[in-house]
């Protein structure tokens, strides 16, 4: 025997092969190593064994367990590296000869090894032989197994053995499917070559289409990046250029969007899945993965929000899902994806994670890894793993109702301010921001200019103005650049200087998240903000002529009817461009979910939060006011007296800087073709606001629910 090459024998029981690693699930006085096989990875890393030995052990498995073994296989061995396989046959198992036995095999079972399949889409081994054959004669096609273990034929019935494999294999089909010699042909033997497949990557990541599509998925693109960066391989398989919206596990497309998505992980064949989940993802996220599991038996780890928040909810005895990760996810998955093997000792030295320990048969957090500090270590997204013509054709909603061909871009990660409604804190471990250098975001836009014809940037960090210096260098950076700009900031950190050299920057509309017009409320959320400071930015960006967008908040915990109408006043008085209406929910991870939401949601709950069902009601409800909060937003419409005629899409339409931007695009010709398709869309919502005026001359009992409907049919008034 070769003792140079490197053999296990996987789940050896008492069949002893010499010279090799006779590895099985339980110690039974006859293997060397004591492995969980049916944990995957295997202990051993990819392309380091010279042959494999399955002697019997897959009779005792289920399909996917088959599956998965047969994968691991063609995993550790070299290329060219040999697959030995004996297995009882169907009819021999028919005899109940050992209770074990799950499952049956015919000749007809190893045509799925050669590919072409929904198990095997590609084949994995070049078939040496297959052969029927009868216990005791394995010694001719592998003879290092010791058969002093077994009980010795007579020399008649060695003979006789012998002479029927010969006859049976002269046409294994015909016998294995028709006949049935005396000597009884008890088991098949496979022996095939490992074929290299040149499409596996290390983990695809998949995303679930939103309503929030038009927003790049920025984490995977991110992670994409870092582990190209580090040697790695990455895929993101995205939905939503296919299937637009929001949708359920139990809406008819849920089916459509499984076959795209199984499809394109059978095409790549990623050692892993990785899957973002926040709480309303909880049903999708399990669905999935149970799903996809059947198909592609790869290892799947989960992050974001819900994964850090709280990682047992997916880690647990018998879940489909076998990693999360908590926190940032650069630096974990690189080492989670390159660890030489699953086993507990390796995994707990990996910070960050959270996995399952079959032996304690508890759930395991490992330490925390802690926030990167230095971003200049992480590459730009890598924006050539999505489909970029989706995401850079003119849309509406990134920036206003008017269309830019805009991308959202980072210049930093994190949120120093403490609002009790968010999960910042919970996700990021800290309330602090970390920022990428000015001239790092600057060539980021660049490369988007000249690559993918954007004519408009969104900066989406939570809090972009939170370093006056930075925004001061940004704004001086940028404006040679002349493309239009917007960003998100706090009414507390910007003044009329920031707000002036912005606007000659390019920057043409802010976000701020007003939240209430109630100071009662900004206190007790933690908002940091005062309604004065509010007012007086506001009155900044309109004397500078930057558009703005102001985020309301009602429902919000201890919220009286007071507090609403003082709310009602404030908008009434900054007058923003445009507006976000929203009631507050109580999401696992914020404060207000620990402090006023005391009977807690099980995990079978979640997927109220998915369907938006019961928001404001039973113990979704927080305020402390009886108001219907289906009416208290019908009236917050109904109270803005002051609403322009024509809404904001129809006044940029006409505006000259708009104009001028859409004609020296390259996408210009997209912006006629999307402008014109909407018109009839715009002018509708114009018409919409003299109805709504119209209504303000009935009484309060006509006048509502003639604008309740309306508000149900879509209408967004003031827009």
């Amino acid at each position: 025997m070769d003792q140079d090459k490197f053999r296990i024998n996987i789940g050896c029981g008492k069949n002893r092969i010499y010279g090799a690693l006779n590895v099985d699930t339980v110690q039974t006085g006859y293997c060397d190593s004591v492995v969980d096989l049916l944990s995957f990875p295997w202990p051993w890393e990819s392309n380091s064994v010279d042959e494999v030995y399955i002697p019997n052990f897959l009779a005792r498995l289920d399909t996917n367990q088959i599956v998965s073994v047969i994968k691991e296989s063609h995993r550790i061995l070299k290329e060219n590296g040999l697959l030995h396989i004996q297995v009882p046959h169907l009819r021999h198992v028919k005899k109940n000869y050992d209770p074990l036995v799950k499952t049956g095999f015919t000749l007809d079972s190893f045509d799925f090894i050669k590919g072409n399949n929904y198990i095997f889409p590609e084949a994995l081994f070049a078939e040496e032989t297959l052969e029927l054959n009868s216990f005791g004669l394995s010694e001719g096609n592998n003879p290092y197994i010791d058969f002093e273990l077994a009980k010795p034929d007579s020399t008649f019935k060695y003979l006789y053995k012998k002479l029927s494999n010969k006859i049976s294999n002269s046409s294994p089909k015909y016998f294995g499917n028709s006949a049935y010699l005396s000597a009884g042909l008890q088991e098949i033997v496979y022996r095939g070559r490992k074929i290299k497949t040149d499409k596996t990557v290390d983990i695809a990541f998949v995303l679930r289409p939103s309503e929030f599509g038009e927003f790049l998925p920025f984490p995977e693109m991110s992670l994409t990046a870092y582990l190209r960066q580090e040697g790695l391989s990455a895929v993101i398989i995205d939905g939503n250029p296919v299937f637009k919206g929001d949708f359920t596990i139990k809406d008819s497309i849920y089916g459509e969007y499984f076959e795209y998505v199984k499809n394109e992980i059978l095409k790549v064949k990623p050692r892993f899945i990785g899957l973002g989940t926040f709480t309303s993802d909880y049903d999708f996220v399990l669905a999935f993965t149970t799903e996809i599991k059947k198909y592609w038996d790869a290892p799947i780890i989960v992050g974001n929000v819900q994964a850090t928040v709280q990682p047992e909810d997916f880690i647990y005895e018998g879940s489909t899902v076998e990693y999360a990760v908590m926190g940032e996810g650069e630096l974990t998955l690189v080492e989670l994806l390159k660890a030489p093997n699953n086993l507990p000792e390796t995994l707990r030295n990996i910070k960050g994670i959270c996995f399952y320990d079959r032996e304690t048969k508890q759930a395991v957090r490992t330490q925390s890894r802690g926030l990167i500090r230095d971003l200049s270590i992480l590459p730009m997204p890598a924006y050539d793993a999505i489909d970029m013509s989706y995401y850079t054709r003119p849309r509406k909603r990134v920036i206003g109702y008017a269309f830019y061909a805009v991308v959202p871009v980072y210049t930093g990660r994190g949120c120093p301010f403490r609002c009790r409604y968010c999960a910042s804190g919970s996700v990021w471990g800290e309330h602090s921001i970390r920022n990428s250098p000015i001239d790092r975001v600057i060539e980021e836009i660049k490369y988007l200019v000249s690559n993918w014809n954007v004519d408009a940037i969104y900066l989406i960090d939570d809090t972009f103005t939170v370093s006056r210096p930075r925004v001061l260098e940004f704004c001086e950076k940028i404006k040679p650049l002349n493309i239009v700009w917007a960003a998100q900031t706090r009414v507390n950190c910007i003044d009329e200087t920031l707000i002036k050299a912005m606007r000659e920057a390019g920057c043409i509309q802010l976000t701020f998240g007003v939240e209430s017009g109630s100071q009662r409320m900004l206190d007790l959320m933690h908002k940091g903000i005062t309604t004065e400071q509010i007012k007086k930015v506001f009155g900044l960006c309109k004397k500078h002529g930057m558009r703005t967008l102001a985020n309301m908040m009602f429902n919000l915990p201890l919220e009286e009817s007071d507090d609403v109408k003082k709310s009602y006043e404030v908008y009434e008085e900054i007058k923003p461009d445009d507006f976000g209406l929203g009631l507050t929910v109580a999401y696992p991870g914020t404060e207000i979910y620990d402090d006023y939401f005391p009977q807690k949601l099980k995990k079978e709950e979640y997927y109220m939060l998915a369907e938006g069902r019961g928001y404001g009601k039973g113990r979704f409800r927080l305020c402390s006011h009886d108001l219907d909060l289906e009416e208290l937003l019908v009236d917050f419409r109904m109270n803005l007296k002051l609403q322009p005629l024509f809404p904001l899409f129809i006044r940029i339409l006409f505006n000259r800087e708009y104009l001028e931007m859409v004609f020296k695009s390259k996408r210009r010709w997209e912006y006629v073709a999307a402008i014109i398709k909407n018109l009839p869309v715009g002018f509708m919502r114009a018409g919409g606001i003299l109805v709504y005026n119209f209504f303000l001359i009935f009484p309060t009992e006509i006048k509502r629910p003639l604008i309740r409907y309306a508000n149900r049919m879509g209408v967004r008034y003031g827009n």
